[in-house]
């Protein structure tokens, strides 16, 4: 399908599409269908958004953050070139991991609203911790070590699940 130039961009889409909706299902198995939101958007202000998750579950003053990235490990990647490497891992992990920092602060913080599909989702309680989780798509061999090698967070920063 990625073959294909004019189907391409879809493919992609719906690709993203299918792990963010995977994934909340994965997680409604745990969490229970009502504690599990998809789409959701983190607004300052009416006006401000600050970032969106991809999957966010809630259960008590716990969350739990999805990321959700379709980055491919490339073949060069694959076969040890170090820059590739790591220009792979900032694409496929970094930036899911960054991202979701920003929701956890908001949450953590609680000064932003949050949305799904315009309406405000209300919290029976206040967060007061929020994990990560990191999801890629495809198969991402010694992605464990390379997140100690290659994860940029700050030392009060806490380690995402991958």
């Amino acid at each position: 399908m990625n073959g294909d130039g004019s189907y391409r961009d879809k493919a992609l889409l719906n690709r993203g599409r299918f792990a963010e909706s995977a994934t909340a299902n994965l997680l409604r198995r745990v969490f229970g269908a009502g504690n599990v939101y998809t789409d959701v958007e983190i607004k300052k202000s009416k006006s401000q958004t600050v970032t969106d998750i991809d999957v966010l579950a809630i259960v008590g003053n716990k969350a739990v953050i999805a990321q959700v990235k379709s980055k491919r490990l490339t073949e060069v990647a694959k076969i040890g070139n170090e820059t590739r490497l790591g220009a792979d891992f900032k694409l496929a992990v970094q930036e899911a991991y960054d991202q979701a920092l920003l929701c956890r602060r908001a949450l953590l913080d609680r000064d932003s609203n949050l949305l799904v599909g315009g309406k405000e989702i209300h919290l029976g309680e206040s967060i007061d911790d929020a994990y990560i989780l990191c999801v890629t798509l495809d198969h991402y061999p010694a992605v464990m070590h390379q997140v100690d090698v290659y994860l940029t967070k700050k030392p009060d920063d806490p380690f995402q699940l991958p």
